[in-house]
């Protein structure tokens, strides 16, 4: 096994003093391919644990959207030990929370608990993610509690809203699918569809393992060894992968008549992903557009005209693409007053640029955001397990700061002339 460790310290912005507590970051990837990635705190007392598999809502085999999502689901189900109400009690009688998520571009399952009682949760863990028995029963029940779930989606607009702006956004590409499938691809799918995803998906190379605790890295390396050995291995067909370089968005505009009380209106287009040195920019910009209280769309749609009282822009990266989308909802004789006030504030972002004040205020959200996520133990594990399915390396806080820092209001400029002119959006109004 080849092993990295790293340790860094974690500096304030003006990188002169340093945190008294040291996080060691180690990475080791196992004979059969799987990669252990931890940070080492050593005086907190639970940790967190997650299991993420390479292959989203983006490897859904084809006419059955909501396939990964459905996988994740039904391996809680049953084990070769266990029984999905087993391994809860299992889970609840040692103080453990466990739960799972399904993204765009992967899987998680995770765990948190007090650092006693590790090992039985990692036990556990492996019996989900590697040894589910699937069986046509369980199948039949999972399609029907995720249909429940689509609809209770279907009834919020703001959820209907942003998968039609993905449909628009991404075409033909996988990233185009809803991420919990629709009614009918969930009721298309059989017990040899979630089998052949989970043979095809869930082998060694596409999984990461992160953790956040007080353990030694050898040690936690150790006793995952015990039991994320023991399965048969499936080769991972990277031919099947989606290929980003597809993604090509051509600006539409579409309007529906929807039964919802309000109008509901967004706007989105491509930016770069994770792999784009770009991305702090955009995030930035993206702040000073529509994400916080003193945001130019927010000040102007509801302080200013009283016309919402939902409104933002929000910031989406993934491997190899992303999208930055504007999402507002108002009475809906206002539908045309609110599209144009949003058209004008991304002509006058893109046209006259930024201000010093919005850059400090940006700069200072973005640093404040960062550090504070990373009190989560949970978002300490999937901040590590992105960064290696994105980059492939570690990209530690103090590097982020530093990228953070060096933002320069020609450089946001810049940016904003190359994505903000509204006329490269695409837009969907609910009437």
């Amino acid at each position: 096994m080849t092993k990295q460790k790293i340790k860094y310290r974690l500096a304030p912005s003006n990188g002169k003093e340093e945190f008294k507590n040291n996080i060691i970051f180690s990475k080791t990837v196992l004979p059969n391919g799987i990669r252990i990635l931890s940070e080492q705190i050593k005086t907190s007392s639970s940790f967190a644990f997650g299991v993420f598999v390479d292959a989203g809502s983006n490897c859904d085999f084809k006419n059955l959207d909501g396939l990964a999502h459905f996988v994740e689901h039904a391996s809680f189900r049953k084990t070769r030990k266990n029984s999905g109400r087993k391994l809860n009690t299992a889970f609840e009688s040692i103080g453990a929370y466990t739960n799972a998520f399904t993204t765009k571009e992967a899987t998680c399952y995770y765990v948190r608990a007090i650092q006693d009682n590790f090992k039985p949760c990692v036990r556990l863990m492996s019996e989900i993610v590697l040894h589910p028995i699937y069986i046509e029963k369980d199948i039949e029940k999972e399609k029907l509690i995720i249909m429940e779930e689509i609809k209770s989606y279907d009834d919020e607009p703001e959820e209907v809203i942003f998968d039609y702006g993905d449909k628009i956004l991404f075409g033909s590409n996988s990233l185009s699918h809803p991420i919990v499938g629709n009614l009918k691809s969930v009721k298309n799918i059989k017990l040899n569809d979630v089998v052949d995803f989970h043979n095809q998906y869930y082998s060694p190379s596409n999984i990461v393992i992160s953790y956040a605790g007080p353990l030694e890295h050898q040690r936690l390396t150790d006793i995952i060894l015990q039991y994320f050995s023991k399965f048969d291995f499936y080769p991972s067909n990277d031919s099947v992968k989606p290929d980003f370089s597809e993604v090509i968005h051509t600006p539409t505009s579409l309007a529906f008549k929807k039964r919802f009380s309000q109008t509901h209106f967004l706007m989105n287009r491509l930016v770069g992903g994770m792999d784009s040195e770009d991305r702090y920019k955009i995030a930035a910009l993206n702040f000073i557009l529509g994400e916080g209280l003193s945001s130019r769309l927010h000040k102007k749609l509801r302080e200013d005209k009283s016309l919402v009282y939902t409104v933002y822009s929000s910031l989406q990266l993934f491997k190899k693409t992303g999208n930055i989308s504007i999402y507002a909802a108002g009475e809906k004789n206002n539908h045309e007053k609110i599209r144009i006030l949003v058209e004008k504030e991304l002509k006058n972002l893109a046209q006259t640029g930024i201000t010093k004040l919005e850059l400090k205020i940006a700069k200072e959200q973005l640093k404040s955001n960062t550090i504070m996520a990373l009190e989560s133990m949970s978002a300490r594990i999937q901040n590590i397990a992105k960064s290696e399915l994105s980059l492939g390396y570690n990209e530690s806080l103090f590097e982020i700061i530093e990228k953070i820092e060096s933002i320069s209001i020609d450089d946001l400029n810049d940016i904003a002339g190359k994505y903000f002119f509204p006329e490269n959006w695409s837009s969907i109004i609910f009437l």
